[in-house]
């Protein structure tokens, strides 16, 4: 019996899985619960469903949770029985697009490209050194979640940059959420016993794109060389000129740093909102609060603009 945990370590969440033999065995859900400083946990397994909630201190530990978690309910005896453990991993470059075992290389370079998606690789790099410690004879992958993007032709890749420099630097259209895309067109085929010739998956979270695809392969995708670009999303702007971040620069005076802290962390629906970048909270703020309304109203024109085009 082959058991398999996947770490799926997003921008505003961490969510887990146990699968023996391809088959779902548990899913494990940590997010924030309002800004209480509370964390909800949601676990399925089988037809149960336990729900708890943690402190900030307990969600930094959600992996060691997990694994007690397993135990306690007999769904494993212990950490040996993990054959594998896979990562979701955002990140540019030809190197993270395809599955790779994790090793000390992996890590070093995983380094290196944390400023291009800061808000995925920090929480993926924090994912992969906890299991190095709690699982530390257990064979670790990283599972690109572009690779499904590989497809898109050259001509909707490209970026209006000298070709010498972004062939160089590997700086294209690498797209994200393949793996959640691939998972949305299993679906549909098992509802539709076929893959529509064109299908459009939207994926609407605190991380947001849309991907056309044709005969089962992505031919486009909103987000781009790094997932700052395309829809409105719970903290990151989306599409913005470029100009208009050069003139932002130069007004507010920001470091380079400083304009990647303010895209990833301070944009999109909380930037416009002012309260928060949960559309949860938007909703129940829309009636009595413009700047709320408007961010609500932006998102949903972002991604149906998306949708047309």
């Amino acid at each position: 019996m082959k058991k398999y945990l996947i770490v799926n370590p997003g921008s505003a969440s961490r969510k887990y899985a146990l699968y023996e033999n391809g088959k779902e065995i548990l899913t494990g859900h940590f997010e924030k619960a309002g800004s209480a400083g509370e964390f909800i946990v949601t676990y399925r397994f089988g037809k149960n469903k336990k729900e708890t909630k943690i402190s900030k201190n307990g969600y930094e530990k959600s992996m060691a949770l997990v694994l007690d978690f397993l135990i306690e309910e007999k769904l494993i005896s212990g950490k040996k029985e993990i054959t594998a453990i896979g990562f979701r991993i955002v990140a540019p470059g030809n190197f993270f697009n395809k599955v790779r075992v994790i090793n000390a290389d992996y890590i070093k370079k995983l380094e290196e490209m944390r400023g291009a998606a800061p808000l995925h690789i920090g929480p993926a790099l924090s994912e992969i050194k906890k299991a190095m410690r709690l699982f530390p004879k257990t064979k670790k992958l990283g599972v690109s979640d572009s690779a499904f993007h590989s497809t898109i032709p050259e001509v909707a890749s490209t970026y209006g940059l000298p070709l010498a420099v972004t062939r160089k630097l590997e700086i294209h259209r690498f797209g994200y959420h393949g793996i959640s895309v691939e998972s949305v067109l299993r679906k549909v085929k098992k509802m539709f016993k076929k893959t529509p010739a064109r299908i459009i998956v939207c994926h609407l979270g605190s991380g947001a794109s849309a991907t056309a695809i044709k005969n089962g392969r992505s031919i486009d995708t909103s987000m781009g060389f790094t997932p700052l670009a395309g829809l409105w999303m719970g903290t990151r702007p989306g599409d913005i000129g470029a100009g208009a971040l050069i003139y932002l620069a130069k007004k507010l005076k920001f470091s380079l740093d400083e304009l990647d802290e303010y895209l990833n962390k301070k944009s999109g629906l909380l930037g416009v909102s002012g309260k928060t970048s949960d559309v949860r909270e938007l909703l129940e703020l829309e009636k009595t609060n413009p700047r709320a309304a408007l961010a609500l109203d932006v998102f949903v024109y972002r991604a149906k603009k998306y949708i047309g085009r």
